[in-house]
């Protein structure tokens, strides 16, 4: 299984897009366990919030971000901050040196 994070389209009664982390891939599900994460939506908030900090401080006040137990949310009035977010969470599961240091980062911000 791989990372599931897509963009959805406004339907008609949303006049935003959507990004939403659905799944995580093993190899990352087992590393958030090894470091004490629930690997669902809380933790998928937190990178998300901490990785705007760092690396995209221009999103800022851009996105909406939300979560539940399992799934991360975030809305934007078009696609292309939430592209450049994706792009930026899908890194962290391919580089969990990355990701470690993004979590050390936050420290109690993720979950």
């Amino acid at each position: 299984m791989e990372t599931e994070i897509r963009i959805d389209e406004p339907d008609a009664s949303e006049k935003r897009w959507c990004l939403v982390v659905v799944d995580t891939d093993d190899a990352t599900h087992e590393f958030f366990e090894k470091l004490g994460l629930q690997g669902g939506g809380y933790t998928w908030e937190g990178l998300a919030n901490q990785l705007i900090e760092l690396k995209a401080p221009h999103l800022k006040g851009k996105l909406d971000i939300n979560a539940e137990a399992e799934e991360m949310y975030a809305y934007a009035p078009s696609p292309g901050a939430l592209d450049e977010l994706s792009k930026l969470l899908l890194s962290l599961t391919t580089d969990h040196q990355i990701l470690k240091s993004i979590v050390d980062q936050a420290g109690d911000a993720i979950e």
